[in-house]
């Protein structure tokens, strides 16, 4: 499975943010990714969060910019520190997620142009 996002290290345990508000239109299990959610910020655009611990929204629940959206596990799979890994896509295309992340540091918004 291809992966054209990022791996951001984490503390253990630690939360998952989401970057941006929307609506979660995936949260589950997802082959190749993990435990995983998929926020859908409208206007064609996503953000994937994957390889958490545990997932603490549900599909269709609307979150805000900077709500926990998931905890990170103890380990990788590897054995190594544990990572999230972060996609952002607009239309079915990767986009280069840090590009959003430097756009956006600590601001919360809605609208992730």
């Amino acid at each position: 499975t291809p992966h054209p996002g990022i791996e951001i290290a984490a503390e253990p345990e630690s939360a998952i943010r989401a970057v941006l508000g929307g609506r979660v239109a995936y949260a589950r299990r997802l082959t190749g990714y993990g435990n995983t959610v998929i926020l859908d910020h409208s206007g064609h655009y996503l953000s994937v969060y994957s390889r958490a611990g545990r997932l603490l929204v549900g599909e269709g629940t609307e979150v805000v910019a900077g709500q926990s959206i998931g905890v990170a596990t103890d380990e990788s799979l590897d054995g190594g520190p544990p990572t999230v890994y972060f996609e952002f896509r607009r239309a079915g295309k990767a986009e280069d997620p840090l590009t959003w992340l430097k756009r956006n540091p600590g601001r919360r918004t809605e609208d992730p142009r």
